[in-house]
């Protein structure tokens, strides 16, 4: 019998299957063996430096000389309390570039502990093989992973500790995913949203563990260093305070992303820009960030009963992210979760779904750089530095983010009982939603 041209084109397409994945993967080794290795090597570091060295160690000789140690002068210190303990080692070493090289070093080995984790809680439904293949593109290919890599950012430490509280949490291990939980939070701030999810979720042990955490880092915090002297908690009051907050091409929080939308001109050669209505578009930004959090919350109240699963940790991640004031480009290095869930259950279907994945391609593409920013910039006459402000001054990354956790949510009801929704674990009455 002959095939039609559909069937043909099909079984050509099945047939190179393996030769694009390969293509893909080898792709994706080099990128990041040029851009997370070779290039992070030959960098000092990024936004790590406005905390390290901090307060505990800057005080040595050999770091006074260095202009990084004088950005926040004794007593001020910047972020949180274990990002200061977490690098107080590093204050021994001969100078800061071989700190930031340790640094680098033990980043590695945090993310090939994370990779491992959720490859594992992946696997479980759609098989290592393609599990493996879809992280490894995933994750050596986002430029927000690689930028946090190249600039030794603490988001890598909260990832980790993230991950190791979602595995903790799959098996029952409250105390420890609550411990993991409050030391994340008192990294950077941002994953203390995770302490009302726990108590939403009614995990009283996993919540009780995070809070004394918190509280005892906070006591030891206010011993040794002294949060008056904290830039951060000072930038924070200035950011709810301040009706003229300008947007800036590397915040791609909510408020921001609303801000930027009653702005009528866009200079790339600056990063910051000022919106028509500066005190309603800042009021507008902030009902936007509240209200997208209270809807998440009562979400997470409704599904109470559910156990932890993929789906549901992916949009904490995501609004983890979007509703703080400020939201580094780095800070989307989140979403590899989020993106690596996505389109190993849409890939891993019996049948393809196409629209779904390639929304979520899109959505990669916006707010991973899939292409260089150098070639972008060369396209419309600008410098790479000019291009990235004029991506971050419209959102791009933002939108991107946006897009993502619509899908989501979209497609959150597919999960089931804890399984991030292969094709086995569809129910057969949810089947013509496809």
């Amino acid at each position: 019998m002959k095939r039609e041209p559909f069937e043909e084109t099909a079984a050509i397409v099945r047939g190179l299957k393996p030769v694009l994945w390969s293509v893909l993967l080898l792709y994706s080794v080099a990128h990041f063996a040029f851009t997370g290795v070779w290039a992070a090597i030959g960098v000092r570091g990024g936004d790590v430096l406005s905390g390290f060295p901090g307060p505990l160690v800057s005080g040595r000789e050999e770091f006074a000389a260095d202009t990084v140690a004088v950005q926040y002068p004794n007593p001020t210190w910047n972020y949180g309390p274990i990002a200061h303990f977490w690098t107080y080692p590093l204050g021994f070493v001969r100078s800061i570039p071989d700190a930031m090289r340790i640094l680098l070093a033990v980043n590695y080995v945090l993310l090939g502990i994370a990779f491992l984790i959720w490859l594992g809680e992946l696997s479980r439904d759609a098989g290592k093989g393609l599990s493996s293949a879809v992280m490894f593109v995933v994750w050596l290919n986002y430029f927000p992973l690689l930028q946090a890599i190249v600039g030794r950012e603490f988001e890598i430490l909260e990832f980790f500790l993230l991950s190791v509280g979602f595995y903790c949490l799959k098996r029952g291990r409250e105390v420890v995913a609550g411990g993991m939980i409050g030391l994340a939070a008192m990294t950077k701030v941002l994953p203390a949203l995770f302490v009302p999810y726990l108590v939403l979720k009614g995990r009283w042990r996993a919540a009780a563990a995070s809070v004394v955490a918190i509280v005892v880092i906070g006591l030891v915090g206010q011993r040794v260093l002294g949060f008056e002297h904290s830039v951060t908690f000072r930038l924070a009051r200035g950011w709810t305070s301040a009706a003229d907050f300008e947007p800036h091409a590397d915040n791609q929080a909510m408020a921001n992303i609303v801000q930027r939308a009653f702005t009528t001109h866009i200079n790339p050669r600056s990063p910051k820009m000022t919106p028509a209505f500066p005190a309603a578009s800042r009021v507008l930004g902030g009902v936007a960030q509240i209200s997208l959090l209270g809807f998440v919350l009562v979400w997470v109240w409704k599904q109470r009963r559910r156990p932890v699963n993929v789906w549901e940790y992916s949009i904490l991640l995501m609004t983890m992210i979007v509703i703080p004031p400020w939201s580094n480009i780095y800070y989307l290095m989140f979403l590899v979760v989020p993106f690596s869930a996505g389109f190993v259950w849409l890939l891993g279907r019996g049948e393809a779904r196409f629209g779904q994945l390639a929304v979520v391609a899109i959505a990669y593409t916006l707010t991973g750089y899939v292409v260089p920013i150098s070639f972008m910039a060369s396209a419309v006459s600008l410098s790479p530095v000019e291009m990235r402000n004029l991506l971050g001054h419209l959102s791009i990354p933002g939108v991107g983010m946006l897009i993502l956790f619509a899908t989501f949510w979209e497609l959150k009801g597919y999960c089931v009982e804890g399984s991030c929704g292969s094709p086995q674990t569809v129910p057969r009455d949810r089947e013509a939603a496809f």
